[in-house]
């Protein structure tokens, strides 16, 4: 069972505002801990906690976060690791990638890895994908799930699971991605790591929380956006970027999200270029917790709306559904092309107004 929409509020309230969290006894204090431990925010909380003798926190909670903070560290650096050996594995056979989400960003937009916990580690193979895929398993990485945009793979090292994409989102094709674009404003971090500029990881993780995730996610997750917001951005260019992917409506509906979750500050520069919100997302932008997880997404209505001027593709593309793969029976691919009809059926015919 995961945590009430009020303790999620509670969580979300903190992280937006920053005032020190104040549970009101003991159990709401291991309630608290629990919700932002879901929410990806332990090195958060426990850096808040941190010397700040707080009668109504007991003892064991704080334990228990300081020794989770320390997991967290040695875990995210682990799959930082990951990304590393991979980028680095994959450019000796001439193959380009970039890490996506918090892979691209826990070493450089947070105060240590701690604060961007990861399940796992995205990276986009930039050319050749099923090639970089079969040289990966050729070193012993095991496939372990196929999507239409990404495979699965267990590292065999045990640092844990490397999702090797060739399409930021589900429907390949509908977002494209500039390959040149993205390698020319590549940079360096400190560790090494090869990452995409701000302003393509901006529409990248725009198109990763409207398209793939229906604008519900994690708080850490909306956290992305405000790091990567509060510095400086050149919009000309990250204008420039979304419209050759055709983003433009999906930044605007992760932006505004952002702002409402977690107080992302979107400058005047970057709130020009945004169309108009619908009217679905301003209701749900005054209850922010229906943003967050476990709420449930409304899936179907954000890719309509975040595809638009590109419906026909997204039509075709959703309708063919991804290869089938030989256990899945002809009669079972039928019912799920059926079952898309049946949910994209009411937004073709009766489309959701502005």
């Amino acid at each position: 069972m995961g945590p009430s929409k009020d303790l999620v509020e509670q969580v979300r309230a903190w992280i937006a505002d920053g005032g020190p969290p104040r549970p009101d006894n003991p159990q709401q204090a291991m309630e608290f801990a629990d919700t932002a431990v879901r929410h990806g925010l332990i090195a958060w909380l426990d850096d808040a906690l941190a010397g700040n003798a707080l009668s109504d926190w007991p003892e064991v909670v704080l334990a228990d976060l300081r020794a989770s903070h320390r997991r967290a560290l040695y875990d995210t650096v682990q799959r930082h690791a990951l990304a590393r050996r991979v980028q680095d594995f994959l450019s000796a056979r001439g193959l380009r990638s970039l890490p996506l989400k918090g892979t691209a960003l826990a070493d450089t937009y947070y105060p240590s890895p701690a604060h961007r916990p990861m399940a796992d580690v995205d990276v986009l193979a930039l050319e050749r994908p099923s090639d970089a895929r079969d040289a990966l398993r050729d070193a012993g990485f095991t496939e372990i799930a196929v999507a239409d945009h990404a495979w699965s793979l267990r590292d065999p090292e045990g640092a844990g699971v490397l999702e090797l994409h060739h399409s930021v989102t589900s429907c390949p094709g509908l977002f494209p991605l500039g390959v040149e674009s993205l390698w020319s404003r590549r940079r360096e971090t400190s560790s090494g790591l090869v990452i995409p500029s701000a302003e393509h990881l901006v529409v990248h993780l725009a198109l990763h929380a409207a398209f793939q995730h229906g604008l519900v996610l994690s708080i850490v997750q909306y956290l992305d956006f405000r790091r990567l917001l509060e510095r400086p951005l050149d919009a000309a260019l990250l204008r420039a970027e979304a419209d050759a992917a055709g983003a433009r409506v999906a930044l605007g509906l992760a932006l505004r999200a952002a702002r409402a979750v977690v107080r992302a500050p979107v400058a005047p520069e970057l709130e020009a270029l945004l169309p108009p919100g619908p009217a679905w997302l301003e209701a749900r932008l005054r209850q922010p917790t229906s943003l967050l997880e476990p709420s449930r997404p409304d899936l179907v209505r954000v890719r309509w709306t975040a595809a638009r001027g590109r419906r026909l593709t997204f039509l075709r593309s959703t309708l063919a559904g991804p290869p089938r793969m030989p256990e899945v029976s002809p009669w079972r691919g039928a019912w799920q092309r059926l079952v898309r009809i049946a949910r994209l059926a009411p937004l073709t015919v009766f489309p959701p107004k502005r």
